[in-house]
């Protein structure tokens, strides 16, 4: 399966990280089959709380705009609340 940019998804990088968090874990040879489901599921979890973040920050701004009507829109992660923190800024 394939990213909707057409790159590969990086299953080495799976493997390593399983292997330095579980050591001794073999994994079958058609494991990346296997997890297929769980990413699909991890990933629209992922996706909808990006959206719930992004809307209770709007709420939280009490920004009434269109988000097409802002500026300087983008996302960080924040490494000592371990979150995203959304920026953004009305047009004036």
């Amino acid at each position: 399966m394939a990213k909707a940019d057409g790159a590969e998804i990086p299953y080495h990088l799976w493997r390593e990280q399983i292997e330095h968090v579980l050591p001794g874990t073999v994994l079958p040879e058609d494991w990346e089959d296997r997890v297929a489901p769980l990413r699909n599921c991890m990933l629209r979890w992922w996706k909808r709380r990006v959206t719930e973040s992004v809307g209770n920050y709007r709420r939280l701004l009490e920004t009434k705009q269109d988000i097409k009507k802002q500026t300087n829109s983008g996302v960080r992660w924040d490494h000592l609340t371990t979150s995203y923190i959304w920026i953004i800024e009305p047009k004036e």
